[in-house]
C-alpha cells in the first residue's frame, strides 16, 4: 500500500514480533540485492524498515492501525 512520499507500509495480518522482523530483513535483503542501473551507471539500493505489532483488540482496517 503506498502510504506516503517515499514510505511504504505493509499490512502482514498475522505475523507478529520475530516473524515481522524476519520479513523486513527479506524485503530489505532482496531490494539491497538489485542495484539500479541507468545511463551505463549501477547505483547501490538501500532502505530502511521499522516494524511495529498491535496484539488484541485487532484494528477493523489497515487505515484505524
Amino acid at each position: 500500500m503506498r502510504y506516503g512520499g517515499e514510505e511504504f507500509l505493509m499490512v502482514l495480518p498475522g505475523c507478529h514480533g520475530e516473524s515481522a522482523l524476519v520479513q523486513a530483513e527479506r524485503v530489505r535483503e532482496a531490494l539491497c540485492a538489485m542495484p539500479f542501473k541507468a545511463c551505463g551507471h549501477t547505483l547501490p539500493v538501500s532502505c530502511s524498515i521499522g516494524v511495529a505489532f498491535r496484539s488484541l483488540p485487532v484494528p477493523a482496517d489497515a487505515h484505524t492501525l
